[in-house]
């Protein structure tokens, strides 16, 4: 049956293609991960020490400018 063969190659492709993506998202967390932990550990020159992410005051931790 030539429809036999077709779906089973349809299904090769989106499972590679699923795979993919799935590896794509672990690159994101880890980059959200490293991006965060540089924020929380950020010297900056001049800069008050901060009390850390969940003990800041609301408008005296970071500001995130462009994100809503």
């Amino acid at each position: 049956m030539p429809d036999e063969h077709l779906s089973g190659r349809f299904d090769a492709d989106i499972n590679h293609v699923l795979s993919k993506v799935f590896e794509m998202g672990g690159f994101v967390e880890s980059q959200v991960v490293n991006a965060m932990q540089a924020l929380t550990n950020a010297r900056v020159p001049g800069a008050a020490p901060s009390a850390g992410p969940r003990e800041c005051a609301p408008g005296k931790g970071l500001k995130v400018i462009g994100l809503a």
